[in-house]
């Protein structure tokens, strides 16, 4: 031991050195047929052809929809048959085939749109004919098949702009539709503007 090193202080050292032998630098290939994803910081979702959802991470809140709370090390599916989704830190959403929008995951203000504030850790089904969704923190946005826009989302911050708890239905066609991620206000381009 170097003089004046104390043994926490190298045990500390030791324990970087692991964790830093263990970083991977070069590409590792986790999965083939990926039609496209969305990777955070914290959890990754991917869709591969076929219409499978799987994802990977952090799943403390469910947000992997694969009925655990635990981190995931490799991908797990999550769902079939899916089209389109969305995820942001710790919840995620996203559309069957069929137009059936599901969400997974945390769930304190209202962002599931499940009509609770119960983080669930498996999909649950908040809407039929869905054409578009959307994932922003604590709120999420989908539009319908018929041009109404629909939105789930935290009641004290106002991200939609109308600070209710209830669902927010903007009417007319949706031309553009698009998370505003990190605005407090939702921007609409309709066929008529």
């Amino acid at each position: 031991m170097a003089k004046g090193q104390t043994l926490k202080s190298r045990a500390s050292l030791n324990m970087i050195f692991l964790f830093q032998s263990n970083i991977v630098n070069t590409p590792v290939q986790i999965a083939t047929g990926v039609a496209g994803g969305c990777w955070l910081f914290s959890h990754s979702l991917f869709l591969k052809s076929g219409g499978v959802l799987c994802g990977m991470n952090y799943n403390a809140n469910g947000e992997l929809g694969d009925g655990l709370t635990k981190s995931q090390i490799a991908p797990v599916q999550a769902a079939n048959s899916v089209s389109k989704f969305a995820t942001e830190v710790t919840h995620s959403l996203f559309v069957r085939a069929d137009g059936a929008l599901l969400a997974m995951g945390h769930n304190c203000a209202d962002q599931l749109g499940d009509g609770t504030t119960i983080d669930a850790n498996t999909p649950v089904q908040v809407a039929a004919d869905v054409s578009q969704v959307a994932a922003g923190n604590n709120h999420s946005l989908y539009l319908k098949t018929n041009g109404t826009l629909w939105a789930m989302r935290d009641k004290y911050s106002g991200q939609i702009g109308n600070r209710t708890t209830t669902r927010l239905d903007i009417t007319g066609t949706a031309d553009n539709f698009h998370n505003q991620k990190n605005q407090n206000y939702l921007k609409v381009v309709t066929k008529d503007h």
